[in-house]
């Protein structure tokens, strides 16, 4: 489960800072000094690579959500943090990240938060 999760977290830098489309699985293979054939037994594709990180990436939003809301004063409070989380995160992500997944991995679209 490590390797997974570090897989999951180097590909996701990637994708936040250059989109889904440019970041080729040898980058990504690369940049953990593991080899493709390590990274694709792992991982199927870049397809699965990204559901599964969505999926992990959501998980971790919502627990974060939930501590956030349990530990605010008040339901305003709440809301006001996590807009802000919300837009901090929008502001680390390249717009060809949402691009990439509107055009080529609609399916995965509906995994966005």
């Amino acid at each position: 489960m490590e390797l997974r999760n570090r897989i999951i977290m180097t590909a996701f830098e990637r994708f936040a800072k250059y989109g889904i489309r440019s970041v080729t699985m040898d980058q990504i293979a690369n940049d953990l000094g593991i080899s493709k054939r390590t990274l694709y037994e792992t991982f199927s594709d870049k397809r699965e690579l990204l559901i599964d990180g969505m999926k992990h990436f959501s998980s971790l939003q919502h627990a974060d959500a939930d501590n956030t809301i349990r530990s605010a004063g008040n339901v305003i409070e709440a809301i006001y943090i996590l807009v802000k989380k919300g837009e901090e995160m929008k502001q680390r992500l390249n717009p060809l990240f949402f691009e990439d997944i509107r055009k080529y991995y609609p399916d995965v679209q509906a995994l966005v938060i």
